[in-house]
């Protein structure tokens, strides 16, 4: 496919595309998370311009899963709403967020992310 849209492309140039491109499917995504102000009912996580924009353009697709998986583990935490700050995507929930409740929000982030 990458030879057909770049004829002129040369084979080793094609060759380290297509390693790229193999190895991003490889990877384990981490995503940065932390919790902000007295109350600890927002989590921060930065991320890059482009990446905070797609997510933004589906955040409420991304708040109904979010809220779906939090209801499933039975937890009382609900995100309230989603918005952006610079290079940060804020998470802000009607309550203190519990470190299970954590690790299930993590979990849903970055099966949206990919």
């Amino acid at each position: 496919m990458i030879k057909d849209n770049f004829p002129n492309l040369l084979s080793n140039k094609i060759e380290e595309i297509n390693k790229i491109i193999n190895n991003i499917d490889k990877t384990q995504l981490y995503i940065n998370m932390t919790t902000k102000s007295l109350s600890h009912k927002q989590i921060i996580i930065p991320m890059s311009t482009d990446n905070i924009s797609k997510f933004m353009s589906f955040s409420d697709k991304h708040t109904t899963n979010i809220n779906r998986s939090l209801k499933n583990i039975k937890s009382d935490t609900i995100v309230d709403f989603i918005h952006n700050d610079h290079h940060e995507l804020i998470i802000t929930f009607n309550i203190v967020t519990s470190q299970s409740n954590l690790s299930t929000i993590e979990t849903m982030l970055k099966t949206s992310i990919l």
